[in-house]
């Protein structure tokens, strides 16, 4: 701010102390009082050479007076804004300062504004999640936060398979986060597959690379574990029944049968079968799955009481 207070017309402002005036006159004036402000402009393109420096005295909202670092002199717009141009181009120490802003003042300011906004750089952090619970083959959603990036302009696509795909995909705007940094959500809605590879890219100018986070599915594999493990479970279970049913059933019976075999093969005989002739019958015994013995008392051979019908199955 230049000057600020009710002018004296036809004389020059003051060019220095004007704070303190301004503090006052807000305090003294009334609402009709007048206002009188300085607005600094500084305009200039991409190489900062050709910087435009302009110092402009404003009276009630209308230009009195402007300064212009392209013409390196002031240029009034009415009496008094002539007046105190013609004022302003005399004195040398003010003519001296202008030129110099437009170094100190304008391309200072132009390159820290450059380093800190448009040549700023801040990486995003991105995560995959799933909001919900789901399982394999089930309608599911998945969400892609991209967070804390600057500049704005940010580019955010889902991958299935490793190809793009824009179905059931939808993102909010790219909110700002208030402290010079945004954020953005995308969202893809899906029916899962196992083995299949869903992945967020994410494409910005502070990334040497697009990054890619793929989703992690562990959440629904142990689901799929879970099952299988229950299944083994109940299948080990009712084999296991089943063997032992059979087990059971065959000790039952088979231990009656070879309790037979064993209760004739151990009888006290008149004439004792030698071992030949043992090991024969056991042969035909397992053979044959059955055995009819019979014959007459003789050398070797069972006594009649003792000949019988021995069955084996």
């Amino acid at each position: 701010m230049e000057a600020s207070g009710r002018p004296r017309f036809g004389a020059p402002l003051p060019a220095c102390g004007f704070a303190a005036i301004a503090v006052l006159a807000a305090w003294a004036v009334s609402a009709d009082a007048y206002m009188y402000q300085a607005v600094v402009d500084c305009e200039y393109s991409e190489d900062l050479e050709d910087m435009v420096y302009l110092v402009k005295n404003v009276f009630n909202k209308r230009i009195l007076c402007q300064y212009d670092s392209r013409r390196g002199s002031y240029e009034g717009y009415d009496a008094f804004g002539i007046s105190n141009a013609e004022h302003y181009n005399d004195v040398s120490w003010k003519m001296a300062l202008r030129r110099a802003e437009v170094d100190i003042l304008c391309k200072y300011h132009a390159r820290y504004y450059r380093t800190s906004t448009l040549e700023r750089r801040v990486q995003p952090s991105v995560s995959v999640t799933m909001p919900g619970t789901s399982r394999y083959g089930a309608q599911t959603l998945v969400a892609c936060h991209v967070m804390g990036f600057y500049p704005r302009d940010i580019k955010v696509t889902w991958l299935r398979g490793g190809a793009e795909t824009i179905e059931g995909v939808t993102s909010t705007d790219t909110l700002a986060n208030g402290d010079w940094s945004y954020q953005l959500h995308s969202y893809l809605e899906l029916r899962p597959r196992q083995w299949e590879r869903v992945s967020c890219r994410v494409q910005h100018s502070s990334l040497p690379e697009p990054l890619e986070v793929t989703w992690d599915t562990s959440v629904l594999d142990s689901k799929v574990r879970k099952v299988a493990i229950g299944v083994t479970a109940v299948v080990v279970g009712v084999a296991a029944i089943i063997v032992g049913g059979v087990y059971f059933f065959k000790k039952r019976h088979g231990g009656d049968k070879g309790y037979l075999l064993e209760s004739w093969l151990m009888t006290p005989l008149a004439n004792p079968l030698s071992p030949r002739e043992v090991r024969y019958y056991e042969a035909q015994i397992l053979s044959d799955q059955r055995l009819l013995i019979s014959g007459t008392p003789g050398p070797g051979l069972l006594t009649s009481g003792e000949a019988g019908l021995v069955k084996y199955a």
